[in-house]
């Protein structure tokens, strides 16, 4: 799935954000720009990443890292059908934890590549 597809609807602090496509290093510049421009100053922050694939792990860190600073700034963030790459990251530094962690909605549990 080439490129990404990215997609809001908003209703006062609650945003609801569709991010389709591949999360790789060629898309970060795209997702930080939308995020910061659509999303960050919503205090409830949904994402659905059914559709998204994950790219590299550039694209990846980019998501984990806006998430990040959305969660430390006090913000609900809930992600739903997150890939594995993504959730294990977040479970890696601590962002599932605490009063604002992260909510994970069925996580994917994508099986390993066959070489």
């Amino acid at each position: 799935m080439p490129g990404m597809k990215l997609r809001h609807d908003s209703q006062g602090d609650n945003v609801y954000v569709t991010l389709e496509g591949d999360l790789s290093s060629e898309s970060c510049t795209c997702l930080r720009n939308f995020w910061e421009l659509r999303v960050a100053h919503h205090q409830t922050i949904d994402v659905e990443l059914e559709d998204s694939d994950t790219g590299d792990g550039r694209g990846i860190a980019e998501l984990a890292g806006l998430v990040q600073r959305a969660r430390h700034a006090g913000k609900h963030v809930t992600l739903r059908n997150a890939p594995q790459m993504l959730a294990h990251t977040l479970y890696k530094v601590g962002a599932l934890r605490g009063e604002h962690g992260v909510t994970l909605i069925d996580p994917r549990e994508e099986e390993p590549a066959a070489y």
